[in-house]
């Protein structure tokens, strides 16, 4: 690959619409590895193209959950947009949680748990199982009473397994989690 990011990102786009599957994955791939404003608009794009493969949008997906939170709003459209396929949904409800499992002081913070507490009422028991997951693995003590209602009435079985067990373990997590900072505060 070329040292000059833009010459390696023309070639990186040329094998992308040339290729298969495969290949597309691959060049979403190395497109990140640039790590540039014209590459990560290039996923962004991926990410939001009705055309391309659920994989290939999966994994633009997937990259688009590390970007900076700036991309927040991107997450918000995939994984509220009920037109959208549930795998679409769902990656996105994931990659939010990715964004901020280790981000609960950013100033975007209240806004994920707000995305994923609407995802919670979404048809898919999946989307709704991973919205469960990731705010959890947020520790989202905001999301309490979401988690809670969803785990009292929510009785759908997904690939993943129960959505009120998840919704119960992720309350469990936040509490747990929440009990741990207090004592290492206490002890300071």
């Amino acid at each position: 690959m070329s040292g000059n990011p833009g010459v390696a990102l023309k070639s990186i786009k040329e094998s992308y619409f040339s290729g298969d599957e495969g290949q597309k994955i691959s060049c979403i791939r190395d497109s990140f590895e640039l790590n540039t404003g014209a590459s990560r608009a290039f996923i962004v794009a991926v990410a939001k193209d009705r055309s391309v493969s659920t994989a290939v949008r999966d994994e633009a997906i997937f990259f688009v959950g590390l970007f900076a939170q700036t991309y927040l709003k991107v997450l918000k459209r995939l994984a509220l947009d009920r037109t959208e396929v549930d795998e679409v949904r769902n990656r996105a409800a994931d990659s939010i949680g990715d964004m901020f499992e280790r981000c609960r002081k950013c100033r975007s913070f209240q806004t994920a748990v707000g995305i994923l507490c609407q995802c919670l009422a979404d048809p898919s028991p999946e989307v709704r199982f991973t919205a469960c997951y990731s705010l959890g693995k947020m520790r989202a003590k905001s999301a309490l009473a979401c988690l809670s209602r969803l785990r009292q009435e929510d009785n759908a079985v997904s690939a993943y397994g129960s959505v009120s067990q998840q919704a119960g373990h992720s309350i469990d997590f936040i509490i747990r989690a929440s009990r741990k900072l207090r004592l290492t505060l206490d002890q300071d």
